[in-house]
C-alpha cells in the first residue's frame, strides 16, 4: 500500500521591507524628473536596488530585448518600493515636528 503524506498548507510571510530614509527618497524623486534616468523599473513598475524580482528570464537577440518570462502572479516584493511608498518617505522628513 503506498504511503501518502499531506502537509498543511501555509502562508510564509516575506521578511519585512527596510524603511527607505528620506534623503534616498528625495534622491529617487529627482532622478524620476529626468526621463534618461527614471528610476521606475519598466517590468514591474517599482523602484529596486538590483534585478527586478518579477523578471524570471529575458532572452536578448542582438542586444535587444525580445522575450521576457516573469514569475507567477505573487512575486516577492519585500526590496521593492512602489511611487507612492518613495514619496510619503520623502515628505515624512518634512512633516517630522522640529526642535
Amino acid at each position: 500500500m503506498p504511503l501518502f503524506l499531506c502537509y498543511k498548507k501555509t502562508k510564509i510571510l516575506p521578511p519585512a521591507k527596510p524603511p527607505l530614509d528620506a534623503d534616498a527618497a528625495k534622491r529617487i524623486l529627482l532622478d524620476a524628473e529626468d526621463e534618461k534616468k527614471a528610476p521606475w523599473c519598466t517590468h514591474c513598475g517599482m523602484w529596486h536596488l538590483s534585478a527586478c524580482p518579477r523578471v524570471r528570464r529575458l532572452e536578448f537577440r542582438g542586444g535587444e530585448i525580445v522575450s521576457v518570462e516573469f514569475w507567477g502572479p505573487t512575486w516577492d516584493k519585500s526590496e521593492c518600493y512602489s511611487q507612492l511608498e518613495v514619496a510619503e518617505a520623502a515628505s515624512a522628513e518634512d512633516e517630522s515636528p522640529t526642535e
